[in-house]
């Protein structure tokens, strides 16, 4: 019985996720037209958290709309030296978190 459940047991990780946004209506040469958001994501693994991580991005900045999403990276919260990391929002692997709650 021990077994089994161990193997019921899904190890998570934190990681922090950065993700690029681009506002078209600013040209690229203004420092402003594109910025990071930043936000902690809990998955199994990096590539979980990134996708997660980049199906939330991606409906809160749509393409199409004058800011977008450009691209991502996720960092092992372990070796991140962000400052703040602490205060960032954690948003479980799955959870369709609101704009509040990961404070874009």
């Amino acid at each position: 019985m021990r077994d089994a459940w161990k193997a019921l047991i899904t190890v998570v990780e934190q990681f922090e996720y950065v993700a690029w946004i681009v506002d078209s209506r600013l040209p690229p040469s203004d420092i402003d037209a594109e910025w990071p958001v930043m936000f902690v994501v809990a998955a199994p693994f990096a590539q979980a958290a990134q996708d997660w991580g980049d199906s939330l991005a991606r409906a809160r900045f749509p393409p199409g709309a004058t800011q977008t999403f450009s691209w991502s990276l996720v960092v092992p919260v372990v070796a991140s030296t962000t400052p703040g990391l602490a205060s960032m929002a954690v948003v479980a692997c799955g959870h369709r978190a609101s704009d509040a709650e990961i404070g874009w």
